[in-house]
């Protein structure tokens, strides 16, 4: 019972710092550049870590690295999943990205079970199938409404909608990918705080490649907007990611999918103060679709799972 508290209270607290962190990197990346926000960001984050952990916990770095295909693994599916997620967040509306994308983590997590990508093995009750097919139908809908142009926010047109949402769907697939590399790791005996620094590397590389490549049309920003990006960047970036990577090491990616479904309302009420974003019947009702699937899932699960509870 505490090692599940243990895990909750780590999975809230990354729900909680993601929500700020959906609706100001929103805002935020209207004007500064994507790859130059990751190759800086994500690079001293990767940096500060690995160096720790050679220093403090050598032994780890050598078991990481003798899980060759894992650690790959994660890396590259850490790029792809932080390339959809920064992109799409700037291109549609931040609590329409949330819900598509932990709408999908639950549904990628049962997928990577039944096909046995997943180290972690549970059987999946009635109750969580129907929640399923809620989440699968609030995300058809907040799809539609997003390319049809009733949702609170979409930037620059139709084109986008249909890339914002395609990300979005690709975030929640590959973020759940992302947790079953992690849990892999975790099995193999790497601490958490050595798999979140090992992490990020292919993803700076990639986003320093595009940066100094000149392709990215955004300029880059002044000295001082730059310190400050990457105060606030690492401020909404490492408590959240650190908070995940150790409620992995407590509670399933099943379990971690589930919860994550909590933060769209969050997010839609942050957005609404912030003020970039218009309120939408239609993004609230997708919303709503969304909690029912949500809360069923929830619930099938900690149904399915009573001895963690005792």
């Amino acid at each position: 019972m505490q090692t599940l508290r243990i895990g909750l209270l780590w999975a809230i607290a990354f729900i909680l710092i993601e929500s700020v962190q959906f609706v100001y990197f929103g805002s935020l990346f209207q004007s500064v550049s994507t790859y130059l926000f990751g190759f800086m960001v994500f690079g001293v984050i990767s940096l500060a870590f690995i160096t720790h952990s050679r220093i403090s916990t050598p032994n780890q770095i050598k078991i990481a690295l003798r899980n060759k295909k894992d650690l790959l693994g994660l890396n590259v599916v850490t790029a792809l999943t932080f390339l959809a997620y920064l992109l799409s967040v700037g291109f549609i509306e931040p609590a329409i990205v949330y819900t598509i994308s932990a709408g999908v983590m639950p549904i990628a997590a049962w997928l990577s079970q039944v096909l046995g990508i997943s180290a972690k093995k549970r059987s999946v009750n009635g109750l969580e199938l129907a929640g399923m097919l809620f989440l699968f139908a609030s995300i058809v809908f907040l799809s539609v409404i997003t390319i049809q142009g009733a949702s609170g926010f979409v930037r620059e047109g139709a084109n986008l909608a249909h890339w914002g949402v395609a990300l979005a769907i690709a975030d929640g697939v590959l973020f759940t990918w992302m947790l079953v590399y992690s849990e892999n790791l975790d099995h193999a005996g790497v601490s958490p705080n050595v798999v979140f620094g090992l992490r990020f590397p292919i993803f700076v590389l990639l986003s320093g490649m595009v940066m100094f490549s000149g392709f990215d049309p955004i300029p880059v920003p002044s000295l001082n907007e730059l310190l400050i990006i990457l105060l606030l960047g690492l401020l909404l970036t490492v408590p959240h990611l650190f908070a995940l990577q150790k409620s992995i090491a407590y509670v399933s990616t099943a379990a971690i999918s589930a919860l994550i479904t909590l933060g769209p309302f969050v997010i839609f009420v942050l957005q609404l103060i912030e003020g970039r974003v218009a309120y939408s019947d239609a993004t609230l009702t997708g919303l709503i679709i969304y909690a029912i699937g949500s809360a069923l899932v929830i619930f099938g699960s900690v149904k399915s799972q009573p001895q963690q509870l005792d």
